[in-house]
């Protein structure tokens, strides 16, 4: 078909060459998550655990959590406050986030309302026992 294939000339290993002008196609959007249901949280991703009194843990609680870990938690509306029964991270640099704000060391949350997300993250090198969250 003239303008769509050409002959690509002497010594190419290539028997044609497609010149066609048609766009690439868009990369469709990713599914966006389900919401969690109202009152309660799930874990998205990563290795935070929530056990059987509601409480979310992080990755091998009350062990030693791993180094470079991070996990993703889903909150539902009108999930109510939270506040760390146990909390011991490397302060300043394994950080706790809900909605945002930052919790390490010691200093975990108390009576804080989580309204869309609890995300973890660890660094690389020295990891302690790591935390447990309970609803108020």
């Amino acid at each position: 078909t003239e303008g769509v294939m050409q002959d690509p000339g002497t010594g190419s290993p290539n028997k044609f060459l497609y010149t066609g002008t048609e766009p690439p196609r868009p990369t469709p959007a990713p599914t966006p998550m389900p919401p969690a249901p109202p009152g309660q949280w799930f874990v998205v991703s990563g290795g935070c655990t929530i056990d059987s009194d509601n409480c979310a843990k992080s990755p091998n609680f009350p062990a030693s959590y791993p180094n470079s870990e991070e996990c993703y938690i889903r909150v539902g509306s009108g999930f109510g406050d939270v506040f760390a029964v146990e909390f011991d991270t490397e302060s300043g640099r394994d950080n706790l986030f809900i909605d945002g704000m930052a919790f390490s060391g010691s200093d975990g949350p108390c009576r804080v309302q989580p309204k869309d997300s609890v995300t973890w993250s660890a660094d690389g090198s020295i990891s302690q026992s790591g935390w447990r969250l309970c609803p108020h």
